[in-house]
């Protein structure tokens, strides 16, 4: 089984979990599901990465050209190419394959799907997405 959530909701995902407070294997499931997002978040960062470096301003050796503060230079047009694609990869599913963690993965989405507690804010938008998200989940 597989679900997906979009790269621009794995912070909000992130947030409603790490307020959760769970006992035993439920909470085994939430640790195992956060190290996944944190996964998740790293790939993203590193495809947000080489997108910007591709559209960095390139020195005589053809190496992006990092600024004093750590960031790259980017022509005007280069940024505004640059944000389109960031843009598109926000909207890109980050696939979460259950793999050997099904039975791990499937005590969360009981817990889940379940839960009945009050929450808000961004915390509201992370449970949101991930009911939504176990709701459609793919069987393999």
């Amino acid at each position: 089984m597989k679900i997906k959530i979009k790269n621009k909701e794995l912070v909000n995902v992130e947030q409603f979990l790490g307020n959760l407070t769970m006992k035993g294997k439920q909470s085994i499931a939430r640790s195992r599901m956060l190290q996944i997002l944190e996964k998740k978040q790293k790939e993203f960062a590193e495809d947000r990465k080489s997108i910007v470096i591709a559209y960095a301003e390139k020195d005589d050796k053809g190496e992006a050209i990092v600024k004093e503060d750590g960031t790259y230079e980017l022509s005007t047009k280069g940024n505004a190419e640059a944000s389109k694609e960031i843009a598109d990869l926000l909207e890109e599913d980050a696939v979460i394959d259950y793999g050997e963690y099904s039975s791990r993965l499937n005590d969360l989405e009981k817990f889940i799907i379940e839960f009945d507690d009050e929450v808000s804010g961004n915390v509201a938008q992370g449970f949101f997405v991930l009911v939504t998200a176990f709701e459609n989940k793919e069987e393999k």
